[in-house]
């Protein structure tokens, strides 16, 4: 009996962790770590032919944002739709951040970006 509602316990607050996993970004606080901020974001610009399907869709991508706060590597991760990869990459490579800084000194930060369409 007692087994039981451990085990039962035990997968109730596993579900609820995977959930909140799968909703959520993971992210690290440290006090001497400010991650880099978003300064210019391009407009999106659809091709015709993805306009027209009126699709909701999300592309992940994961990103290498250098000293300068430009963006240097980036790779999708996640995709709910495949016909908007190559846009959201080329549109994520056009992004300018202000850089990454860990005790007052400037870092390269690796950060993953969710582009929506």
């Amino acid at each position: 009996m007692n087994f039981n509602i451990i085990f039962l316990t035990f997968l109730l607050l596993f579900t609820c962790c995977q959930m909140n996993q799968k909703e959520q970004p993971f992210r690290i606080e440290h006090p001497n770590l400010k991650p880099p901020k978003l300064l210019e974001r391009p407009e999106i610009i659809l091709p015709d032919s993805l306009r027209k399907e009126n699709l909701k869709e999300t592309v992940w991508i994961e990103c290498l944002i250098d000293t300068l706060g430009r963006v240097k590597t980036a790779k999708i991760i996640k995709t709910s739709n495949p016909k908007f990869n190559l846009l959201a990459l080329k549109l994520v490579k056009r992004y300018k951040f202000s850089p990454g800084e860990q005790n007052n000194k400037k870092i390269n930060y690796v950060m993953i970006i969710p582009v929506k369409f």
